[in-house]
């Protein structure tokens, strides 16, 4: 009797039943599309993780690169006399040629200019030639 049932069990498990299909064609190349748009999401997953492999190599590259020039640049600080330098002065040109050339343009040298510059020494024949300078101005003004 348990020879019987368990021979009714293996009959039912190779029964085998058939499903009709209409359309076959339609259905195989469904599925073939989509296999293929599978792969190709496959393929860009693939490509997306060389790239970040190769971006995060690079970085490191980078990060290594950087490192070296600061120490090297350490290094070279450290080895270097540290000294001041001060800034080039500009050559400053005299008041009589300020004033010759805001005459030849047509403007006035500003008042303020010479009030904000630092006070100096100066000599008789500067101090006569930037009075000259002024005496031009105002005469300049009135024409």
């Amino acid at each position: 009797m348990v020879k019987a049932v368990k021979g009714r069990a293996m009959k039912e498990r190779k029964a085998v039943f058939f499903v009709e299909l209409q359309d076959s064609l339609a259905l195989r190349r469904n599925a073939l599309q989509c296999l293929r748009s599978i792969l190709d999401t496959l393929q860009k997953y693939h490509d997306f993780q060389r790239k970040k492999e190769q971006k995060t190599q690079k970085v490191a590259e980078l990060r290594s690169i950087i490192n070296r020039a600061n120490a090297l640049l350490l290094t070279l600080k450290s080895t270097l006399p540290h000294i001041e330098f001060k800034e080039p002065r500009k050559p400053k040109q005299p008041r009589q040629e300020k004033a010759e050339q805001a005459d030849n343009a047509g403007q006035q040298v500003p008042e303020m200019e010479a009030d904000a510059s630092p006070r100096r020494h100066r000599s008789e024949l500067d101090a006569l030639e930037a009075e000259l300078a002024a005496i031009e101005r105002k005469l300049n003004k009135l024409v």
